[in-house]
């Protein structure tokens, strides 16, 4: 959610998904972030906030994993649902849960294919700049080339503090 609403492209997830589930912690976290904008996801259309009913599994996910990608993880197997998660540890987890997952490039492509977005090329180079969007090339090159634009590398991210 964070990565799409830096580049004012949070609607998608409601557009594409129709509704998408936030767990509380999630909820939290970008309403009360670490640094960057508060994000009220109850103001993004589409998007509802639920506790996953498998307090278990989010206290067994928790020995790994931090709140929000715990709740995730715990919702998607609850409802068997496309995980929409970022971090490596968290897909990690959810692959070995058999949970399919997704992130902020998959995202973009189904946008991309949907007609949504003209290009991705252009998001991807401002989530790297403006809000320090990590993936790794190889990624990048691949969704690229899936979304029919230039694969060629992306301009290098300006240093920390710039």
């Amino acid at each position: 959610v964070r990565a799409l609403h830096s580049v004012g492209l949070s609607h998608l997830l409601g557009e594409l998904f129709g509704e998408v589930i936030v767990p509380p912690a999630v909820a939290a976290e970008l309403a009360a972030p670490r640094g960057g904008v508060p994000i009220d996801v109850r103001g993004i259309a589409g998007l509802v906030v639920r506790a996953s009913a498998r307090a278990p599994l989010v206290t067994r996910l928790r020995e790994e994993l931090d709140a929000g990608e715990a709740e995730a993880i715990a919702l998607a197997v609850e409802l068997n649902a496309l995980l929409l998660i970022d971090e490596a540890m968290g897909r990690e987890v959810a692959e070995r849960l058999d949970v399919t997952a997704t992130g902020t490039l998959g995202v973009l492509l189904r946008a991309k294919q949907a007609g949504k977005i003209a290009a991705m090329r252009p998001l991807l180079i401002r989530l790297r700049s403006e809000s320090r969007f990590f993936v790794s090339e190889r990624l990048v090159r691949g969704v690229l080339e899936a979304a029919g634009e230039d694969a060629s590398p992306l301009p290098p991210p300006p240093p920390p503090g710039a």
